[in-house]
């Protein structure tokens, strides 16, 4: 592997864990804190629709300045919103550092955007699939680790411990990641880049991309956010059987991202690995709340794997299609506002499945699962070349 993807790779590990780290107590602590289903949808929400203003701008801006320097950048925001998260005894100092959290990330885009620059073309399913095992590998150590540190240390360690997190992630970029862009891009910035969304959704390729990503991970965080609720509400799962979960979703996720990708692809297109990928994942979360306590093992578990096996093949797939649409130097731009748009619908989607889970804890799976079967519409046009994009190649 790459010297320069083994580093992007470890930074984002490092980034990810630390994000793991809080996903098993947020919306419970936010609960405990006397916030209501639609606050506890708030809280959990508000990070994605910072980083919707935010991540765009960052790509751009990465674009210009090179890739390097914003992700040290946005690492130093994170690094200040958890050190406040450790503080947060009131709702509102957690919303604020959620705010904070949002506002400074970006790293994903960025890391994208890096992947693109030093990686051929064939290759970038395979590459982008080992970003997906960094997730995976931040969801397997990161919300055990949260759920024994708020059991046995108490919630503030948790903010204390990801700050520390992000100072060595921090370290290690600033040392060891070099910068990628060769050719950068010079250009107005705005700080919410209507221009950028408005060229990238008017290549009709790319907006059936956006708008099909945005159903999916809207559906995806419906069940993300609603199901450390469920597990303790219904299964009665405690904070460290709600980690263990996760770290199986996690496992799960970098087996299928890290190796099985490349396998999948060898033997599936990337349309038809988006049309089944959603197919799966659609049974998979709707079979999630109607499962007697007694069959919760294995069958919860057979759900949760055939999940992570759907959302790797869908994830490094859209991607992969969508960074052949753009030339290097508008990489970061196009990146950004892809992650953009799946952080608005990272969002829409805990605000819509807390509110569905107050109304009845099972509707947010099936609304969820009616949403990607929906975008099963949109995948014939993901793969239609848009004329200009023919001409100018």
């Amino acid at each position: 592997m790459d010297r320069k993807i083994a580093i992007l790779l470890l930074t984002i590990f490092i980034d990810l864990l630390g994000f793991g780290i809080v996903i098993p107590i947020l919306p419970n602590y936010a609960k405990e804190l006397g916030g209501s289903a639609m606050w506890t949808g708030i809280i959990s929400g508000v990070y994605a629709l910072c980083a919707f203003i935010s991540t765009p701008t960052w790509g751009a801006l990465s674009d210009r300045y090179g890739r390097r320097p914003l992700l040290l950048g946005t690492i130093l925001f994170s690094t200040v919103a958890y050190i406040l998260f450790a503080f947060s005894t009131t709702l509102l100092i957690l919303f604020i550092s959620r705010v904070i959290a949002g506002l400074g990330s970006g790293n994903i885009g960025v890391a994208q955007a890096y992947i693109s620059d030093v990686t051929a073309p064939e290759k970038r399913t395979k590459t982008m699939g080992l970003i997906g095992a960094a997730f995976g590998m931040g969801f397997i150590l990161g919300p055990p680790i949260g759920g024994f540190i708020a059991a046995d240390l108490g919630f503030a360690w948790i903010g204390y411990i990801t700050a520390m997190l992000c100072v060595l992630n921090f370290i290690l970029a600033y040392f060891l990641l070099d910068e990628s862009l060769v050719e950068k891009k010079i250009k107005k910035i705005q700080i919410i880049p209507w221009k950028e969304f408005k060229n990238h959704f008017a290549v009709k390729q790319r907006a059936s991309i956006f708008i099909y990503n945005f159903l999916y991970v809207t559906a995806f965080s419906m069940f993300q956010i609603t199901a450390t609720l469920l597990w303790e509400d219904k299964y009665g799962y405690n904070e460290k059987q709600r980690g263990y979960l996760f770290m199986f979703i996690g496992l799960c996720s970098a087996i299928v991202q890290g190796g099985l990708i490349a396998t999948f692809k060898k033997v599936f297109t990337e349309k038809k690995l988006i049309f089944f990928g959603s197919i799966l994942m659609g049974v998979s979360i709707l079979s999630i709340p109607f499962m007697s306590k007694n069959m919760f093992i294995p069958f919860q578990l057979i759900a949760l794997g055939v999940m992570t096996i759907a959302n790797g093949a869908i994830g490094p797939s859209v991607l992969s299609t969508l960074s052949l649409t753009a030339v290097s130097n508008e990489q970061g731009s196009l990146m950004g506002v892809h992650q953009s748009i799946g952080a608005l619908a990272r969002f829409a989607g805990p605000l819509l499945g807390s509110m569905l889970y107050a109304f009845d804890l099972h509707m947010p799976y099936v609304i969820a699962c009616i949403i990607l079967i929906s975008c099963l519409l949109l995948i014939q046009q993901m793969f239609q070349v848009n004329t200009q994009q023919e001409s100018a190649a």
